[in-house]
């Protein structure tokens, strides 16, 4: 075995008021150094929403989180069925 590169990276995930605080929010992050969205699909589409599957979990993210918009589900819509939050994660080399 060669290793041939060795990086340290923090990563954080962070939850947004909405799509257009992200917007915002993530232009921040990358003033400062973070990565843009590093969450992904297994087809490698960039994610941004995090479905709320259950009721309890809708209830606790009110509870932890009550400045954060939960999103409600298209009539209709096939790909997304439950409530869901804005949610990003992002990345940088620790020097």
């Amino acid at each position: 075995m060669k290793i041939i590169k060795n990086e340290k990276k923090e990563v954080i995930r962070v939850l947004h008021k909405n799509l257009e605080a992200m917007k915002e929010n993530v232009k921040q992050l990358q003033e400062e150094g973070w990565s843009d969205n590093v969450r992904r699909s297994l087809s490698g589409e960039q994610m941004i929403k995090e479905e709320l599957y259950s009721e309890e979990y809708v209830e606790l993210m009110q509870k932890d989180h009550p400045d954060i918009e939960i999103q409600k589900p298209k009539s209709g819509g096939y790909l997304h069925r439950h409530p869901f939050v804005i949610l990003t994660e992002h990345e940088r080399v620790v020097q």
